[in-house]
């Protein structure tokens, strides 16, 4: 198992660890998170150890957010703070709360049997959630970046702790949603997202990836040295490939989170990380991120906040990313670009119908047409690699 040495995906909880080779993954969340205690996660775990690395130099997308720190950070956070306040007479639209509301009755009553059976077979989590009485505001969220204001928020029926972030656009809540999906089909350490309403808000919520006992910290804060080891680690060059299928314009040392647990330090020899990754809602067109489309997407604005892009020419790049793809590296990436290979028309039709009311018909067509021509640039690979028969 050429993945052995350095990557482990692990489905967790009370009563078992297991290695990725004794199940098929995806092995991901059960089907109703509010009725249990203890829920299972999808993590990659790595260890200091590790002796097999990628030969590829992995660049982020976004690695201006490094940069954004001291006066630099106090003058931007001055200024959207600015563009909040400029912002709070605008409203997303009526249309995007409404389909969440359809959305929700679509899961309660019309839901097709071949839809539901793709959701609970894969054990993933519905697009759609209601806000009640169980879940109780917990404190601002301190580190809330640059696009979206956020609050964390507790379930008190689980203890489980939340992350309640607006969406200024449907288009962002429903790539948070697709991208979390199809991760967790690959097998990779994406974080948990829903959909809902909250204050009259469209909000994506996502589950806080620490445990009690583990403390979180962003790639961007660990020491140089550290960096540069888990740029080598096989599970980021999944992640990349992950980034290029989607069309990721925002992968930076923010939302690529790691959590140890809180008696280890970060530079102790042979810890063991568990990698998460987080913020997936610049893909899938929404173009380079930038401080106009930011701004434009405050104001709701599809206008200048989601450029329009030729998806022949985007699959033109995926393509020349794997024909350029190092042949010691291949094997590294070999499952998560089979599985990706695999999905069906019909897979990705019934997630992607399982939002489409957040969606332009365009957009609906660009997502689309982008998932399926990137899939059959993967199959033509994972063939022509001799990949095609891995499990």
């Amino acid at each position: 198992n050429i993945l052995s040495n350095n990557l482990t995906i692990e489905k967790v909880n009370h009563t078992s660890n297991l290695d990725i080779n004794e199940k098929h993954f995806p092995l991901i969340q059960s089907e109703d998170e509010e009725e249990e205690e203890e829920e299972e996660e999808l993590v990659a775990f790595v260890n200091s150890d590790s002796t097999l690395r990628i030969n590829q130099k992995i660049r982020l997308s976004n690695n201006i957010v490094r940069w954004l720190r001291g006066p630099i950070k106090v003058m931007l956070d001055g200024t959207m703070h600015a563009v909040d306040v400029c912002a709070q007479g605008t409203h997303i639209s009526d249309s995007a709360l409404q389909a969440v509301k359809q959305g929700l009755d679509k899961q309660k009553m019309t839901l097709s049997k071949e839809e539901e059976e793709e959701i609970v077979n894969n054990s993933m989590k519905y697009p759609f959630i209601e806000i009640t009485s169980e879940w109780k505001f917990q404190e601002e969220n301190s580190d809330r970046g640059y696009s979206s204001p956020s609050i964390w928020m507790i379930n008190k029926k689980n203890k489980t702790r939340f992350l309640f972030k607006i969406q200024e656009l449907p288009l962002c809540a429903a790539n948070e949603w697709l991208a979390y999906v199809l991760g967790r089909y690959l097998g990779l350490p994406i974080n948990q997202v829903q959909i809902s309403i909250y204050e009259n808000n469209l909000i994506t919520i996502h589950k806080h990836v620490a445990k009690h006992n583990e403390k979180t910290i962003t790639f961007m804060d660990l020491p140089k040295q550290k960096r540069r080891t888990i740029l080598t680690y096989p599970i980021i060059e999944c992640m990349d490939l992950f980034d290029k299928i989607i069309q990721n314009v925002d992968r930076n040392p923010r939302n690529i989170l790691i959590t140890i647990l809180k008696t280890n330090h970060i530079n102790d020899e042979n810890i063991k990380l568990k990698i998460h990754l987080i913020d997936h809602s610049s893909c899938f067109g929404m173009g380079k991120l930038n401080g106009i489309s930011v701004v434009a997407s405050k104001f709701h604005s599809n206008h200048l906040a989601i450029v329009k892009f030729d998806p022949i020419h985007k699959s033109k790049q995926f393509e020349k990313y794997l024909k350029k793809h190092p042949i010691e590296d291949r094997p590294l990436i070999s499952k998560t670009l089979h599985r990706f290979a695999t999905i069906t028309d019909f897979q990705f039709d019934s997630w992607i119908n399982q939002i489409k009311d957040l969606l332009s018909i365009s957009q609906y067509n660009r997502i689309q047409n982008v998932l399926r021509k990137q899939r059959d640039i993967a199959k033509f690979y994972s063939i022509q690699w001799g990949f095609s028969n891995i499990k």
